[in-house]
C-alpha cells in the first residue's frame, strides 16, 4: 500500500487591505506578491481556515498555470517562498437567477409610458431569444444515415457528432418515480 502525502496547503483566505513594500516586511507574517517584480506585498491573515492540501507537483502545476500563485515568508533576512503553501482565488458564485423578472413583465404589458412598455418587451423577447439559442445548442442537428436498419453516428467539420439527438439526456432512472407530490 502506498502512502501519499499532501504538504502544500493551499489557501483561499480573503487578502487584507494591508499593503507592504518588501524593505518593510514582518517576520513571521505571510505575504501575496502584487507586483511582477516582487517588491509590493499584500498581507494574509495570520489564521484562516483553509484546510485543502496538494501535493507539491499539484502545487507547482498551479502555479505554472496561473490558477494559484506562490506565498511569500520573510525568512533569513529576505523575502523567500513558501515551499509549504500557496494561496488561490476563492470561486465566484453566480446567482442562479431568471433573467425576466415579475417586474420586466408588469412593465412590458401595464405599463402607461408606451416607450418603456416597448423597451421591456424588446428586453423579454432578447432573453427568449438568448434561452431558444442556447437551447438549440444542446440539441445535434438531425442528419438521417443507417447502416443496415441501425443509425450511423456521424460528425460534422468541427468533430461534433451529428445525429439528431439530445447532448444531455435524462433516462427514466434520474425522474422522480411518480412526480412530484
Amino acid at each position: 500500500m502506498r502512502t501519499v502525502i499532501f504538504p502544500v496547503a493551499v489557501h483561499s483566505c480573503l487578502l487584507q487591505f494591508d499593503v507592504r513594500v518588501k524593505d518593510f516586511v514582518i517576520a513571521g507574517e505571510r505575504y501575496l506578491s502584487v507586483s511582477d517584480d516582487n517588491k509590493i506585498f499584500r498581507l494574509l491573515p495570520n489564521k484562516c481556515s483553509c484546510r485543502k492540501l496538494v501535493t507539491r507537483a499539484e502545487a507547482e502545476h498551479l502555479v505554472v498555470s496561473g490558477q494559484a500563485e506562490p506565498i511569500w515568508k520573510y525568512k533569513d533576512r529576505r523575502v523567500q517562498m513558501d515551499d509549504l503553501s500557496i494561496w488561490m482565488a476563492q470561486q465566484v458564485m453566480v446567482p442562479r437567477i431568471d433573467l425576466i423578472s415579475k417586474a420586466d413583465i408588469e412593465r412590458a404589458y401595464t405599463s402607461d409610458d408606451p416607450e418603456v412598455a416597448e423597451a421591456a418587451i424588446e428586453y423579454i423577447e432578447e432573453v427568449h431569444r438568448m434561452y431558444m439559442e442556447n437551447r438549440a445548442k444542446l440539441i445535434v442537428p438531425f442528419k438521417e444515415e443507417y447502416l443496415g436498419d441501425w443509425p450511423l453516428p456521424t460528425t460534422d467539420e468541427y468533430g461534433g457528432v451529428v445525429g439528431g439527438r439530445l447532448i444531455f439526456p435524462f433516462s427514466k432512472d434520474e425522474r422522480t418515480s411518480g412526480g412530484h407530490r
